[in-house]
């Protein structure tokens, strides 16, 4: 597999840790904003992993199937602490997806300066505006609660 199928099979697992991070996020908060939140950005990941899915399948390639490794040891971790700590649950939900959303820009933006292929890059360029303004959201929204909370 070349190197451009590599990196969008990445961008898509990220992706994929993203939505399924949201979605369990979404079953441990009862805020109606924080669960439209949630729900919105795990609409944007699905949306992204639909684009970049449909880019390896023009190529002949099959989208993963699951997220990363990394991911789910994330979004355990992070299960463990809300659970922990009942009282700050949504709190750090909202600051680990931060971090979630963080990583995306961080391999979406060096997947856009690494891949060679005009097609991958013209994909990928389309949706970041989305997966920017996702992290600006989560940062914000984290920044809020902190400021809330203290």
């Amino acid at each position: 597999m070349n190197r451009n199928r590599q990196l969008v099979r990445h961008l898509i697992e990220v992706a994929k840790d993203g939505a399924r991070f949201y979605d369990d996020a979404l079953r441990h908060v009862d805020d109606p904003n924080l669960r439209a939140t949630f729900e919105e950005m795990a609409v944007a990941k699905r949306e992204l992993i639909t684009g970049l899915s449909a880019r390896l399948r023009s190529d002949g390639v099959a989208p993963p199937m699951h997220g990363t490794v990394t991911g789910a040891v994330h979004k355990v971790c992070t299960d463990v602490a809300a659970r922990l700590s009942p009282h700050r649950e949504a709190q750090i939900y909202v600051a680990q997806l931060e971090r979630v959303e963080q990583r995306l820009v961080d391999e979406v933006r060096g997947a856009i300066t690494d891949t060679d292929d005009p097609m991958v890059r013209h994909t990928l360029e389309a949706y970041w505006p989305r997966v920017a303004q996702s992290r600006t959201c989560m940062r914000e929204l984290k920044h809020s609660m902190m400021a809330l909370a203290a």
